[in-house]
């Protein structure tokens, strides 16, 4: 899954993420402090990346995509590159909310009804 920065004069940055996410990896990634989230989620589901700091480096390395590392990002890509890991998981959930269909053949019965009695 890939994101790529939608700011302009930045779109070069992109990320992409393994589409393989667990429900407690998920549980994980919201419950841990950002740093500690950001180093460990980086590490396991990022596959790909090419951000570019304000000093000129250009990391391709998700594994050198280290939270004290990043301090010369645009703060702005810094906000894309951390929300693109929070939004991978997300997305994947959403898909399997998507892959919901129903399971009868769309006939709804009617329902049965007596007919009205009659008081007198």
């Amino acid at each position: 899954m890939r994101f790529t920065c939608s700011i302009e004069g930045m779109e070069s940055n992109w990320i992409e993420f393994s589409d393989a996410w667990t429900r407690r990896e998920g549980k994980d990634l919201y419950g841990l402090p950002e740093r500690d989230a950001f180093d460990k989620y980086m590490a396991l589901k990022c596959t790909a990346c090419h951000i570019e700091d304000t000093a000129g480096q250009v990391f391709t390395d998700p594994q050198k995509l280290k939270y004290a590392d990043l301090d010369d990002l645009d703060a702005r890509v810094f906000g894309f590159v951390a929300r693109s890991l929070f939004l991978a998981y997300s997305e994947q959930q959403n898909l399997g909310n998507a892959s919901a269909r129903l399971s009868s053949n769309g006939v709804v019965p009617t329902m049965m009804t007596a007919p009205p009695s009659r008081i007198h």
